[in-house]
């Protein structure tokens, strides 16, 4: 946790027969990085009366800004109930803890309203989603734009051949782990120079292509070496 910032702290219900037939993936966080949603002015508001802000609890899915569900129930005759239980739960949590809040981010649709006449503030945020709107080709697409950014989008496209690049996918087995190292110094050279965590580990990369690997694939892009003669003219 003093490394993180992230704690787990899944909450999880079972029948009378201890099988699983909920789970909310939950975290108590010590600050408000890897969620997307930006409640430092809440911290500072905290602050300003005196009060802590940290820890709090989160449910959500890290680093993932992405709507979905976020109270996993099973498939019974009593989901209703095991959810009503659920939010319960997290709330007592919350409470037990003695922490200043409990967040609930990105749910589904369905979830937002029902977490609402549980009792939980509802927040709105702005996301931008690009929609493929039937489009044939690239130039369809670009059509959709006001000029100047299709002029610069076409003038930056025209560079790409000059600086002798090549993209190549890589599916499953043939990722190897010198690609994952690749990977790796990428990220992390994402995180140094843009004042960002290394939350994520070399052998986090290297367990992501042995548990993963089918599922997975990378686009690298190689710089090709050109080699450059002179010819030579005959005496």
């Amino acid at each position: 946790f003093q490394e993180t910032g992230w704690l787990p702290l899944h909450v999880v219900a079972r029948d009378e027969n201890e099988s699983i037939i909920g789970v909310v993936p939950l975290y108590l966080k010590s600050h408000s990085r890897g969620e997307f949603v930006f409640d430092q002015s809440w911290a500072e508001a905290y602050y300003s009366y005196g009060l802590e802000y940290y820890p709090k609890l989160q449910s959500c899915v890290p680093f993932t800004p992405v709507t979905g569900q976020r109270i996993l129930l099973r498939d019974t005759s009593y989901r209703d109930q095991v959810f009503d239980a659920l939010v319960k739960a997290l709330k007592n949590l919350a409470t037990k803890l003695n922490v200043s809040s409990l967040h609930i981010t990105f749910p589904s649709e369905g979830e937002f309203s029902k977490l609402k006449d549980s009792g939980l503030l509802q927040r709105i945020g702005l996301q931008y989603h690009w929609r493929n709107r039937n489009y044939k080709c690239f130039d369809d697409f670009l059509m959709d734009l006001k000029q100047p950014k299709r002029k610069n989008i076409r003038q930056e496209r025209k560079k790409i051949p000059a600086q002798n690049l090549k993209m190549k996918r890589l599916r499953g087995d043939e990722i190897t782990s010198s690609h994952w190292d690749t990977f790796y110094k990428f990220y992390r050279n994402t995180t140094d120079n843009h004042w960002g965590r290394a939350y994520l580990t070399r052998e986090f990369f290297h367990l992501l292509g042995e548990k993963m690997g089918d599922k997975m694939h990378i686009s690298p892009i190689c710089i090709l070496k050109l080699a450059i003669t002179r010819q030579l003219k005959q005496p």
